[in-house]
């Protein structure tokens, strides 16, 4: 007897597995009440802090609003940070 069992099928069980696997971790979520709380509200939330982000939060502080900067990485600074200040703009030679 041969084995009929071929990449597709393979792809098809693990999709499968994987759908299972987060149906059963979301049957499991804990009960509203236990879910943290939220009381902090501002005007603009800013995600990410690389030169758009702060940017944009440093003229929204200027226009009066409330800001809350969000940052993935351990330092401020973001992707930015990363590419050493180097970018594009128009209308220039790069």
């Amino acid at each position: 007897m041969t084995s009929s069992f071929n990449r597709r099928d393979f792809l098809h069980s693990a999709g499968l597995i994987g759908l299972a696997t987060g149906f059963s971790s979301v049957a499991h979520a804990a009960p509203a009440a236990e879910l943290p709380k939220w009381d902090e509200s501002v005007d603009i939330l800013v995600v990410g802090s690389g030169f758009a982000g702060l940017a944009a939060a440093y003229e929204a502080k200027k226009a009066g609003a409330d800001v809350l900067v969000l940052e993935k990485m351990q330092t401020p600074g973001g992707n930015s940070v990363i590419c050493g200040g180097d970018m594009c703009a128009v209308g220039t030679p790069q």
